[in-house]
């Protein structure tokens, strides 16, 4: 058999993210056996950077960019015509020998053989407001057309799944739910003498969703109680904004100690999750919650939001809390912070945590390939 996968998420994400589950999942479908081939169709791809070349056969379409020349709204029209043609006419091509195609990010190209659409979450649909760009509009629609058009689809959470059908009217019986692994592994234990007592937060600091705000004033609000002598490290993609809330709390207690770390690498990542006092999830709407998870890996305390799919990533090992409630969060925060690292605690949250794996993950894709592709009986 011959597994179609567009490269798509890898021409605007090297690392992380979405890239990382297929660079988990593709090396350990190629080998199984009743895979024959996984080709993998971009177009402008860094190919080096994929560390796929062991598993899959790559694609590389040719990308043409004539926006050098004037007058620049023409040939960037241009541009964009020939690159969709051929990428057109290579999806054509391919699709004479390809059995099954699966979408990394809402693509719907035209193949003859079975799609399968991968749905992360419905963000977009459900908190439309945490975006200010309208971008976001143009990925509804196409994931509308995606999905419209697939075979079957994957979802990464029971949670996904249910938002899915009830907002895009899918049956149920079409999609699948297959989980995702930790992002992370646990490595040599970290020297937790090098910092202060400190709480972990990971995510974005500037969309609404994120709840980090909420974090934030009730951490400012608890610093001479629960919080006493404790430091709030944020892992965050962006600071905040000089007009944000977030900025404002920390321009009225200039005396917090806050500190926000932009560019985290998976070493230092895997040092603060072994080193945390505490790690605290408040986000209002996740489509899995690898965070908990990676949290989990590293047998961390943990308070988290009861939202969306993080209850089924968390499990009983995690303590919850209604992402809008002050009194909650801090009864979680307070009781996760009592279990500390206890070892009995430690291992209750490891355990946990092995029950998800990218074999696991790998094998849920396969068992979905397999189900599509196979011949439907007669009437």
């Amino acid at each position: 058999m011959k597994v179609l996968v567009d490269g798509d998420v890898f021409a605007w994400q090297k690392h992380g993210g979405i890239s990382r589950i297929y660079k988990e999942v593709l090396p350990r479908i190629a080998r199984l056996d009743f895979v024959d081939k996984v080709i993998l169709v971009g177009q402008g791809l860094e190919v080096s950077s994929l560390d796929l070349h062991d598993c899959c056969e790559i694609v590389n379409v040719t990308k043409v960019q004539l926006q050098r020349y004037k007058p620049w709204r023409f040939w960037y029209w241009l541009s964009n015509f020939i690159n969709r043609s051929l990428l057109r006419l290579a999806w054509i091509r391919l699709s004479r020998t390809g059995d099954v195609f699966v979408s990394t990010y809402f693509t719907d190209p035209p193949v003859k053989c079975p799609k399968i659409v991968v749905v992360y979450d419905m963000i977009y649909e459900v908190y439309p407001d945490s975006f200010e760009s309208n971008n976001w509009q143009i990925t509804v629609q196409r994931k509308k057309r995606a999905i419209k058009n697939a075979d079957c689809l994957i979802s990464i959470s029971e949670s996904t799944k249910k938002d899915v059908c009830s907002l895009l009217d899918v049956d149920p019986e079409l999609c699948t739910v297959v989980h995702l692994a930790a992002g992370l592994s646990e490595g040599p234990p970290a020297d937790a003498s090098s910092r202060e007592p400190f709480v972990l937060y990971i995510g974005g600091c500037g969309s609404g969703y994120k709840n980090f705000d909420f974090l934030l004033e009730n951490y400012l609000e608890a610093r001479s109680s629960i919080f006493s002598d404790m430091q709030l490290i944020a892992v965050c993609p962006e600071m905040p904004e000089e007009d944000s809330v977030a900025r404002q709390l920390l321009q009225r207690n200039p005396e917090a100690d806050v500190e926000f770390i932009e560019d985290c690498d998976d070493e230092k990542l895997a040092a603060l999750y072994s080193q945390c006092d505490l790690f605290v999830y408040p986000s209002l709407y996740e489509g899995f919650g690898i965070p908990v998870l990676e949290a989990l890996t590293f047998g961390a305390p943990i308070a988290c939001s009861f939202s969306s799919s993080l209850p089924e990533v968390g499990g009983d090992a995690v303590h919850y809390f209604d992402p809008i409630s002050k009194d909650e969060f801090l009864a979680a925060a307070q009781k996760a912070l009592e279990e500390g690292r206890d070892k009995s605690y430690v291992e209750k949250r490891k355990v946990h945590a092995m029950g998800f794996s990218w074999d696991n993950t790998a094998q849920g894709f396969a068992n979905v390939i397999m189900s599509v592709s196979a011949p439907k009986p007669s009437k």
